[in-house]
């Protein structure tokens, strides 16, 4: 192979693995809907998804501070599928809003090459234990937004029964032990509860120590400025072909008035699309349709083109 073509596939390989780590699996959030048997809106299943997204990046004493904020100005895309949908929410427009609010949050992903070791009183391993609570830590670690990665730090858990009624667990990061919670359980107590709930304690203090680092971090950064949106619904009814489809998104996303449009559902008589602009749309959108042979019109869900 030519060494030129060889340094540009490992460019390419280099750019890949640099967008994928620079993603942030915490504003990715997963939805279901099948106990309920039907989807709501958009706008609801933003809206559903929204706390969980605080819960993954807000410590628990910052979240009364969170009202008044706007689930739909930071959904970045969503992805509807059956009974489920995939919401990504903007980590740019996230960051600021919280900024201006003066909200402590954790910005570094907290990730962590995590095992776990329970042992009894004779030091032998419940296997059994180590194998339900594996399946509870990958719960925890989606849902306190924790990653888990083989390339990451070590953080050892270690669960030491002291004898039938008295256990004790310990986290250790690169050889310190950083906390130790000590339980005792008597007849009539649940002890999986009682070590699920310890285990959830570690982790939570375990990632406490991301948000005094990012408090601490704060003052190194120069403070963003933020760009006031609006979000709503564009619906565009009319035939296209998908050549037509792409042309207008193509012209909408060149316009310097819009942040960022995204699909949700297109079709060939109707296209709905999520549209964030950086100005009001009432004073040009349907100006920027007349001039391309359409009308554009407010109405309850939204803008419609025609």
């Amino acid at each position: 192979m030519p060494v030129m073509m060889r340094l540009v596939i490992a460019c390419l390989m280099l750019t890949w693995v640099n967008v994928v780590q620079a993603e942030d699996m915490r504003f990715q959030i997963e939805l279901s809907f099948e106990d309920a048997g039907v989807s709501p809106s958009i706008s609801a299943q933003v809206q559903q998804a929204l706390p969980q997204l605080w819960q993954r990046i807000i410590p628990q004493s910052e979240q009364a501070d969170l009202h008044g904020l706007q689930a739909m100005s930071f959904l970045k895309s969503i992805r509807p599928h059956g009974l489920t949908s995939s919401i990504t929410f903007n980590e740019q427009r996230v960051w600021q809003a919280l900024d201006a609010r003066s909200i402590v949050y954790i910005r570094p992903l907290p990730s962590f090459y995590m095992t776990l070791d329970i042992l009894n009183a004779l030091g032998h391993h419940n296997t059994r234990m180590e194998s339900e609570l594996q399946i509870y830590l990958n719960e925890l670690s989606q849902t306190w937004g924790i990653q888990r990665s083989d390339h990451g730090p070590l953080l050892a858990l270690n669960v030491q029964w002291l004898n039938d009624v008295q256990f004790y667990i310990s986290a250790v990061q690169q050889g310190k032990t950083t906390q130790r919670d000590q339980n005792h359980w008597t007849q009539g107590v649940d002890a999986m509860q009682q070590l699920k709930a310890s285990l959830q304690r570690l982790l939570l203090h375990v990632r406490s120590q991301y948000v005094v680092q990012a408090v601490a971090d704060s003052s190194q950064n120069i403070e963003p400025i933020a760009i006031e949106t609006q979000t709503f619904h564009l619906l565009v009814e009319g035939q296209a072909s998908l050549a037509n489809q792409v042309l207008l998104e193509t012209a909408l996303q060149s316009d310097t008035r819009v942040e960022s449009i995204t699909p949700l559902l297109l079709e060939p008589s109707n296209q709905t699309y999520l549209m964030v602009v950086k100005k009001a749309p009432e004073l040009w959108l349907e100006t920027w349709f007349l001039q391309r042979g359409m009308t554009a019109s407010l109405g309850l869900e939204g803008w419609l083109a025609q």
